[in-house]
């Protein structure tokens, strides 16, 4: 949720109960804890005072930071990999992921 709010500042809960396929209440949840933890704070939406805007904090933006430098250290080898692949053999991992998601769709 840090990845989202800091990727889309002023993000809706409904907007990524949406993207994550929760309920709002599971969003709201997690993101009253990461409020209590100064991760993430709420602002009134200027358009709509009825719903409330999600921004990190100063904290909030040093953890995002952190995350994005570790999958950058952490996902550099599967990229290396991926870039050393021909088209045909990307067409064939990339088919594999299709049949996969829609697999792993049918069982939630």
């Amino acid at each position: 949720m840090i990845k989202m709010v800091g990727d889309y500042p002023g993000i809706f809960i409904s907007e990524m109960a949406r993207n994550f396929n929760v309920t709002r209440a599971v969003v709201a949840k997690t993101v009253n804890k990461l409020v209590e933890h100064e991760l993430i704070h709420k602002e009134e939406c200027e358009n709509d005072k009825k719903r409330l805007c999600l921004y990190l904090t100063e904290k909030g933006k040093k953890a995002y930071e952190l995350h994005q430098e570790y999958h950058k250290e952490f996902d550099r080898p599967l990229f290396s990999y991926l870039d050393g692949l021909n088209d045909s053999e990307l067409k064939l991992i990339q088919e594999f992921l299709k049949h996969a998601n829609q697999l792993i769709a049918n069982h939630f």
